[in-house]
C-alpha cells in the first residue's frame, strides 16, 4: 500500500482569483505579499553571513572566550594546587586557600561579565537581519 504524499503548498497568486471580486483579489494579494515577507525573513534568519556562518564573528568571539578561560581556570587551579602543597603549617594553608577562593570569585564575576556582553553581541548580530526585515515589512504594511 502507497501512502499519498503531501503536496507542496501554492504560493497564492492574484491570477487564482480570476474573475473574483475584487475583495478576494485584494486578500489573494495579501496573502502573496505575506508568503513572500514571511519567506524573506527565514532566508535573512538562516542565510550565511560575510564569515559564511550563522552567526559569524559574534559566536566566534564567544567560543574564543570560554576557550581562553577554560585555560587561564585550569593554570589557575595547576597554579592553587602547587603552592597549596608547599604550605608549612595550617594557618598559612587557611589563609592561602581564602585568598584563591577571594581571586576565584572576583574573576568569576568578571568572567560572568564579559561573557554576558559577548553573548549579548552574538545574537544581536545574528537576528539583525531578521528584525531588519521585520521592521521592513511592518513599514510596508502601514
Amino acid at each position: 500500500m502507497t501512502e499519498a504524499r503531501p503536496q507542496p503548498a501554492m504560493k497564492p497568486t492574484p491570477s487564482m482569483a480570476g474573475n473574483g471580486s475584487s475583495p478576494v483579489k485584494q486578500s489573494i494579494s495579501s496573502m502573496a505579499e505575506a508568503s513572500a515577507g514571511a519567506t524573506s525573513v527565514l532566508q535573512a534568519l538562516f542565510a550565511p553571513n560575510q564569515a559564511g556562518t550563522l552567526g559569524g564573528k559574534g559566536f566566534q568571539d564567544l567560543m574564543q572566550a570560554y576557550q581562553t578561560l577554560a585555560r587561564r581556570n585550569s593554570e589557575k587551579l595547576t597554579e592553587s594546587i602547587k603552592a597549596l602543597t608547599a604550605v608549612k603549617t595550617p594557618q598559612e594553608f587557611v589563609e592561602l586557600q581564602q585568598k584563591f577562593m577571594t581571586e576565584s570569585i572576583a574573576a568569576a564575576v568578571e568572567d560572568g561579565k564579559t561573557i554576558g556582553e559577548l553573548t549579548k553581541a552574538a545574537f544581536t548580530a545574528a537576528f539583525e537581519p531578521m528584525r531588519k526585515k521585520i521592521g521592513d515589512l511592518q513599514t510596508d504594511t502601514r
